[in-house]
């Protein structure tokens, strides 16, 4: 395993909108193992994938108390980008003010996370020590189309959160966190709040795509519903709560055959 501890990787580029043309803006990870431990990424711009972060072809990437803010990316995955690879992020790791649009400023898909091709995404936020006290915010400010705080795709895609703020993150087009094309996400304990979504706040879109949240308050959000379905996809809610969130009408909206809601 090869460890980097107190770094900071920093790319300020005002030559040219993207530092590379491909994936990876300041990192890029190819079956390798590699662990972050308080590291900053800043200003990476990738023409591809993964604004900061790529990881590609079954690597591993962890990450612990290590920021990865203001990062670009033109494809998808403004912050991080993984594809058949293991991703983790503990502690007060951050992912804020990412974003994905290409050169000429129209959005993409994966704000601050884009996670495809059977990845298996961790993110665990510190735990409270008071039942009333906030979460980490790991997610803060991202903006994209779709999926502007993290998007999961493709069969075998698993994202879980738990013990996460997701705070003032902004889809254009979609939802602030989305499940497509069969992938699974699972939120736990945690709390979506200030954020703002064209469609739905936490959506699941496309046969076999899951949603679970459990244990999960929406406070202070506002644009479409707060829970989507859609095209065949599953979403479990269990003890979520929703408070001063003006606008989102109708609270959930299931359509589309085979479609399937259930609440808890």
């Amino acid at each position: 395993i090869r460890a980097l501890t107190n770094y900071t990787a920093l790319l300020d580029n005002d030559e040219n909108f993207y530092s590379v043309s491909g994936d990876g803006g300041l990192v890029l990870v190819e079956g390798a193992t590699v662990r972050f431990t308080r590291t900053s990424f800043w200003d990476g711009r990738a023409g591809g994938r993964g604004g900061a972060i790529a990881c590609r072809g079954g690597g591993t990437v962890i990450l612990e108390d290590s920021p990865i803010e203001e990062n670009y990316s033109g494809a998808g995955g403004g912050g991080i980008w993984a594809d058949d690879c293991t991703l983790t992020l503990t502690g007060t790791t951050t992912l804020a003010r990412n974003r994905c649009w290409d050169d000429q400023f129209v959005p993409c898909a994966g704000g601050g996370l884009l996670a495809s091709g059977g990845s298996h995404v961790s993110l665990s936020g510190p735990p409270r020590l008071f039942w009333d006290a906030h979460y980490h915010a790991m997610s803060l400010g991202n903006r994209a189309a779709t999926g502007a705080a993290l998007l999961a795709v493709d069969a075998g895609t698993i994202v879980e959160a738990q013990d996460v703020e997701f705070s003032n993150d902004e889809a254009s087009e979609g939802s602030v966190v989305a499940a497509a094309s069969g992938a699974g996400v699972s939120i736990l304990r945690s709390t979506l709040q200030w954020s703002d979504a064209a469609d739905s706040l936490v959506g699941a879109a496309g046969a076999g795509s899951s949603m679970l949240l459990e244990s999960v308050r929406f406070w202070r959000d506002s644009g479409g519903s707060l829970l989507g379905v859609s095209d065949g996809a599953h979403l479990t809610a269990a003890h979520v709560t929703a408070d001063g969130n003006p606008g989102t009408v109708p609270s959930v909206l299931v359509e589309g055959q085979g479609s399937s809601l259930g609440l808890y």
